[in-house]
């Protein structure tokens, strides 16, 4: 369907642009929102169009798939810090001038949830002990995701013939995943758009 999408140029302006601006880990609020729109908007336009096919429909002796829910405790740091935030957020609410809007708060809180070295500044106390080696004992996450991996015998002393494939919505927490917990534990290798740009740049795609 020629057009459905707009010119070349229209959908850069109403897609492409807001949606790469928005993954930037320095962009404002306001174009994550903007990013967030534009995603939102360009998944309506495209879902009617979407062929999912079910495992059954590709290969039938795979194996069925499992969804486990894992949940996570805060640690100590993440729950001062989520705390003070939610405090301050309500005492901010208590005042007409000062509104904080909803979209960064989550935003805000998300990334407590991450990993606390997302949010702290570097001149924060606490930001030294966040670089160390064991910087993932601050994330329940990343405690979790360890003994995930430990218990598939990924990581371990002995080599194990498993792999494992883990996901993240924010770069800036895949960075984390990768500086603080993969590359110290285990052997590692990192797929992403930025990958894929770095090869095009290269001539390897």
């Amino acid at each position: 369907m020629p057009g459905f999408l707009g010119s070349e140029r229209q959908f850069s302006e109403t897609y492409s642009k807001p949606i790469n601006m928005s993954r930037d880990p320095k962009s404002a609020t306001k174009d994550q929102e903007a990013g967030a729109l534009a995603m939102e908007s360009l998944h309506r336009q495209v879902l009617p169009f979407l062929l999912r096919r079910m495992k059954e429909d590709v290969l039938n002796d795979l194996p069925p798939k499992i969804i486990q829910d894992y949940y996570c405790a805060l640690t100590p740091l993440q729950k001062q810090l989520y705390e003070q935030y939610s405090e301050n957020v309500e005492s901010a609410d208590l005042k007409s001038e000062s509104e904080v809007h909803v979209f960064q708060s989550l935003q805000f809180l998300r990334k407590i949830c991450n990993h606390p070295i997302l949010v702290l500044p570097k001149t924060h106390e606490m930001y030294p002990k966040l670089e160390c080696a064991d910087s993932y004992t601050y994330s329940g996450k990343l405690m979790a995701l360890n003994q995930l991996l430990l218990d598939c015998g990924i990581g371990s002393q002995v080599v194990s013939p498993h792999r494992a494939l883990v996901f993240c919505q924010l770069k800036s927490m895949l960075d984390v995943v990768e500086r603080y917990l993969l590359k110290q534990h285990m052997p590692m290798s990192r797929i992403s758009e930025w990958t894929d740009r770095l090869r095009q740049q290269r001539g390897y795609l």
